[in-house]
């Protein structure tokens, strides 16, 4: 299966493109449109309205304390807090007292880091993808805290890119995406460290998430899953529906007619060949679920 740049999974893809903030909500003044890199320490951060991006946002809370609002859930923070804003999502800032901050904004539709490798990371997609959107949903009360020698870490490798990104050096292109990169893995490590037991909800949805895709071929017992992965029944359906918009049917089929369109844009195999590579047991149905999602049957998709 391939993967989708910087946002590999097949729902994380469609929600970076969701529907935009209402015009009366305000954007910041960060422009990515030179460089898809920019840094920027805010130190003494004042309230801020709500306001959101089209870009990913890592707030690194370096110092003091206040309150980060994500879809109207409240949420303190204080130094050693790092959050993940994917693109789109409202937030706001509020009950700041010396509030000092790292915010390291980067475009992913504009790089081209491995997906595939990203995905080796245990905490990359609990941290940024699915912690944001179980935050916005109200379904967690936490965020990433590190301790202070971890923090003097992260701060001196956001630093680093906020230097880059400002005083554009020769080779800024390169050593920017260099320590972007860097500053993903790190914070994915520490994400899925032994001390982050508040996040396994993350990992577990993560998981399922991952479980679906890389199985995409086979019949799934819907029944069973929840348990497979210490779920119950109610509490799965829930938190899932609320992660990805969709229900785990209803997802396993997206990323099965995702992969269905990559197999009918990269191979010559017959659409009903295609049809059973992806899951489908009849190449009827499979043409009218392809046709419902893109708008084309399966030869006129390939033939665009």
């Amino acid at each position: 299966m391939s993967s989708y740049e910087l946002f590999p999974r097949y729902f994380f893809m469609r929600s970076s493109r969701r529907k935009r903030a209402p015009e009366l909500v305000k954007t910041s003044g960060v422009s990515l449109d030179e460089f898809p890199i920019s840094g920027t320490v805010v130190p003494n951060h004042p309230e801020f309205p709500e306001h959101w991006h089209r870009f990913v946002e890592i707030g690194i809370v370096v110092g003091g304390s206040g309150v980060h609002v994500l879809n109207e859930q409240e949420l303190p923070i204080m130094a050693g807090h790092v959050f993940v804003l994917p693109p789109g999502f409202k937030h706001a800032y509020r009950k700041p007292v010396g509030l000092s901050l790292i915010n390291i904004c980067y475009d992913p539709e504009r790089l081209c880091f491995d997906g595939a490798e990203l995905d080796d990371l245990p905490g990359y997609d609990a941290l940024f993808h699915i912690e944001p959107r179980l935050r916005s949903s109200g379904n967690l009360e936490h965020v990433l805290r590190l301790e202070p020698r971890e923090l003097c870490r992260i701060e001196a490798l956001a630093l680093r890119i906020v230097h880059e990104s400002r005083k554009r050096p020769k080779g800024f292109r390169l050593m920017s995406r260099a320590r972007l990169l860097q500053l993903i893995t790190e914070l994915s490590r520490l994400y899925d460290g032994p001390r982050m037991a508040p996040s396994a909800l993350a990992h577990r949805l993560a998981s399922v998430i991952k479980y679906l895709e890389s199985h995409i071929r086979e019949e799934i017992d819907f029944d069973e899953l929840p348990g497979k992965f210490h779920f119950s029944k109610r509490s799965f359906y829930r938190f899932f529906t609320s992660v990805t918009g969709q229900s785990p049917l209803a997802y396993l089929r997206t990323c099965r007619l995702k992969e269905a369109s990559r197999l009918l844009q990269e191979t010559d195999k017959l659409v009903s060949e295609i049809a059973f590579d992806v899951g489908f047991q009849d190449s009827s149905h499979f043409s009218h679920r392809f046709q419902e999602m893109f708008g084309l049957t399966p030869s006129d998709f390939r033939n665009q």
